[in-house]
């Protein structure tokens, strides 16, 4: 009689076991129509429903995340500060110091995995209530394809 249950045990002890690694992006709906913008001074989300992520992370990988692809400006000589958080809490952050100008911007982080849920948003504010911070939506071929856009990957450490 072959006993095969230690034959599987002894397979799985010698074949490595591969770690899962994800990536998802999250960009502006192909319908918007119009450029972000706000006149808050304090932080408020770009786009809530879709530059938006909620992921538990791990223990044993880590999530990391860019956000890019995209120019702010602020009308006058404003500024304009953008930010990822998690939850309520700035992760990292960029002044954007223009004058009329597009400028282009991105950040990046990285969050060790704590088996928690974490929600990451794309965030941005004004330094003065008087002017608006923009981050445009393009999609004509006269203006280019400009649209702020994320990307996560989560991938076990190292």
């Amino acid at each position: 009689m072959l006993y095969t249950g230690a034959l599987v045990v002894a397979l799985f002890a010698v074949a490595p076991m591969r770690a899962q690694t994800t990536m998802t992006l999250k960009t502006a709906p192909s319908g918007q129509v119009t450029s972000y913008t706000t006149t808050s001074m304090t932080f408020v989300p770009v786009d809530s429903t879709n530059l938006s992520y909620t992921v538990t992370i791990p223990t044993g990988y880590n999530l990391r995340m860019n956000a890019g692809n995209a120019t702010t400006a602020g009308s006058s000589a404003n500024q304009a500060q953008i930010a990822l958080f998690d939850a309520s809490t700035a992760l990292t952050s960029t002044w954007i110091y223009a004058y009329s100008y597009w400028v282009p911007w991105a950040l990046t982080w990285v969050i060790p995995g704590n088996g928690a849920s974490h929600t990451i948003q794309l965030e941005y504010r004004a330094n003065n209530s008087a002017y608006e911070a923009a981050i445009p939506y393009f999609t004509t071929q006269a203006q280019g394809t400009v649209a702020p856009v994320m990307t996560f990957l989560m991938a076990p450490t190292s």
